[in-house]
């Protein structure tokens, strides 16, 4: 995991920062999932629900399947009977704005640029920021990630709202993992308001977010600490195999993120957004943000029954 918010689009700022990951051939290297299936041969879909950077891997990895990209999916199965008995229709909802949170213990940011010495990473906005390693090192680090849907390409829906059947995150990563990562998405909770911003690992302007404020000028903290997550309830995880991950996109979350947007379009929640995070301690894939190419922004999917 309404008011729609209005599209924040950060300058297109190229991230230093970003490595390519060690595979140079395009393609996907991974072990076998937890769940018994490849992580690499189509885009993952999250089955698990749960309550609640920067390093480089080897150079090469031990997973015996290799697969030649990512392949999409169409979402859930229509259907021709029951509750909609015409199937399913789908909506993309592109993500408005989006900002990746920094903490670490350290009193120089590692991330920033070399104008800015005195500042810690938390203190920090990365609105426009292309690409980081979701991070989780409990007591040292932390990298999380976090997504305002633009809810105006549901504006059609908002008179009379469908029953939403699924709805999905679909996030683009890339890079090496040693072993399995799981991948957290919160729902930012309706007390924490926030603003993207437009700066690449510099101090924010005005009510530009950061990991200690979500509204910076206003020195507004995060509910319960801990950046956008801790503003967060959790609502959906999947694990992702040990490998290289080669611009693969996948989705997260099913029926789970169905009831969150419902509540957005019939106004009972309000729209602040997803969080994405690792659970730790682990360092996981670098997330792709809308800085990136257009083929690897986030966004949901929506998938409703017509009226």
């Amino acid at each position: 995991m309404i008011a729609a918010y209005a599209l924040i689009i950060g300058a297109c700022v190229p991230n230093p920062f970003y490595e390519k990951p060690p595979s140079a051939t395009g393609t996907t290297t991974t072990e076998a999932s937890a769940s018994g299936t490849s992580a690499a041969d189509t885009t993952v879909t999250s089955a698990t629900t749960t309550a609640d950077e920067e390093t480089t891997g080897p150079e090469t990895t031990t997973g015996p399947e290799t697969t030649t990209g990512p392949e999409t999916t169409t979402g859930p199965e229509t259907t021709t009977g029951g509750a909609c008995p015409g199937g399913l229709d789908s909506i993309p909802v592109p993500v408005a704005s989006d900002a990746f949170f920094v903490n670490t213990t350290a009193a120089d940011c590692y991330l920033q640029g070399a104008e800015n010495p005195d500042y810690a990473c938390p203190d920090l906005n990365f609105g426009a920021t292309e690409a980081l390693r979701l991070i989780e090192q409990p007591g040292t680090q932390s990298t999380t990630y976090a997504v305002l849907p633009d809810l105006a390409q549901l504006a059609e829906l908002a008179g009379d709202p469908p029953v939403i059947a699924e709805a999905t995150l679909k996030v683009t990563v890339d890079g090496y993992v040693e072993g399995p990562v799981k991948l957290r998405v919160g729902v930012i909770g309706d007390a924490d308001k926030w603003i993207a911003g437009s700066q690449h690992a510099l101090p924010p302007e005005g009510d530009e977010a950061t990991y200690s404020y979500r509204a910076n000028a206003m020195l507004q903290p995060w509910s319960n600490g801990d950046g956008p997550r801790g503003a967060s309830v959790g609502l959906c995880a999947l694990e992702l195999a040990a490998g290289t991950y080669d611009h693969l996109q996948i989705h997260l979350c099913d029926a789970e993120l169905a009831g969150v947007v419902e509540g957005w379009l019939t106004g009972s929640a309000k729209n602040h957004g997803l969080v994405l995070s690792t659970e730790g301690p682990s360092e996981g894939l670098f997330v792709k943000s809308i800085e990136a190419a257009p083929e690897f922004h986030p966004a949901l999917e929506v998938f409703f029954c017509p009226p």
